[in-house]
């Protein structure tokens, strides 16, 4: 009996080192992981439905944290605060440009046709029909600095010669707030990502402008990336938590599970579940890649395209911020 128990000690010892436990053998590693809203379905699935996830609790121990935005998840993954978080394409380029060692492992959604992408609006009754007439008005941003400030800026300069803080004004309002601005005149055009892009045209009173797509098409938005101390610290624990980002990225994408994801997005997400059921995971939504696939090739046009609007100085090597091991292609 002891001979049994102690073999089965050395067992379990040995999957969880197989499993990126601790080196003491306490339990799974404790992965600092990070999430945002919007469009984080499969970390939103993880939280709510942890059965879709197995390795959960067995290979690696999710602790979760909310970020107020993606430059944030950038940030502390650069400062070793977080070991995984849901990063923006362009603040994961720009940290890369200021040497912060990160893998880029997934990808959540790109604006890519035919699907969604992130769309300004105008008012129906107002005074614009076309770029131009933006001159001397405001156009609202979610955020300076965002990626969707730079498509406007391009699209506006291109267009209709119009300079941003020079031809019109760019005032910064979170999407939540900008249907509201839109609609009392206190700005000409706003951005509306999903799902406030669905709740605004719902009310009948607004008027597509123009879309990321116009300007960039295929450009990833919301990555999944590590901090690549963590993965070399931690190889097996990070694999675990990918092969469980796959199977929920397919989960999410199979139409016998939408009601689940609503359910899990309105819990975890706070949105209301009828704001989520016109259009995610429709061609209203954003384009998923399979499997939560990386599209390395669309991520090294898209920090190419930021190189050339001057937000990034460098030309950086998507594929450089990748690893084999770990780093989803394809649909695996």
């Amino acid at each position: 009996m002891r001979m049994k128990a102690l073999l089965a000690g050395t067992a379990v010892a040995a999957l969880a080192a197989g499993c990126g436990g601790s080196s003491g053998g306490s339990g799974p590693v404790a992965l600092r992981m990070a999430w945002g809203v919007p469009g984080d379905e499969i970390k939103y699935v993880m939280q709510a439905l942890p059965a879709a996830a197995p390795n959960q609790g067995r290979c690696y121990r999710p602790v979760w944290k909310q970020l107020t935005n993606t430059a944030q998840g950038a940030q502390e993954l650069a400062a070793g605060t977080l070991d995984g978080a849901t990063v923006g394409a362009l603040a994961v380029g720009a940290a890369v440009e200021k040497g912060a060692g990160m893998v880029v492992a997934g990808e959540m959604f790109a604006e890519r046709k035919p699907n969604f992408t992130t769309t300004w609006l105008v008012r129906k009754d107002g005074p614009v029909r076309s770029a131009a007439d933006l001159r001397g008005r405001k156009v609202a941003t979610a955020g300076i600095g965002t990626p969707t400030y730079y498509v406007q800026v391009r699209y506006l300069q291109e267009r209709a010669g119009l300079r941003a803080g020079k031809d019109y004004q760019n005032p910064e309002l979170p999407y939540a707030q900008q249907e509201e601005a839109l609609a009392s005149g206190r700005v000409d055009a706003g951005v509306f990502a999903q799902p406030f892009y669905a709740k605004a045209m719902a009310t009948g009173r607004f008027r597509p402008l123009f879309q990321v797509a116009d300007v960039h098409d295929n450009m990833p938005q919301l990555l999944q990336v590590f901090n690549r101390r963590f993965v070399k610290a931690h190889p097996e624990a990070a694999r675990c938590f990918m092969k469980d980002f796959a199977a929920v990225a397919r989960y999410v994408a199979d139409p016998a599970h939408r009601d689940a994801v609503i359910a899990a997005e309105a819990k975890i997400a706070k949105i209301p579940a009828g704001a989520l059921r016109g259009y995610l995971m429709t061609r209203q939504d954003y384009h998923r890649p399979a499997g939560g696939a990386v599209d390395v090739a669309a991520l090294q046009a898209t920090w190419d395209f930021f190189q050339g609007a001057g937000v990034l100085h460098e030309k950086l090597d998507a594929a450089a911020q990748t690893d084999p091991s770990l780093t989803l292609r394809d649909g695996a």
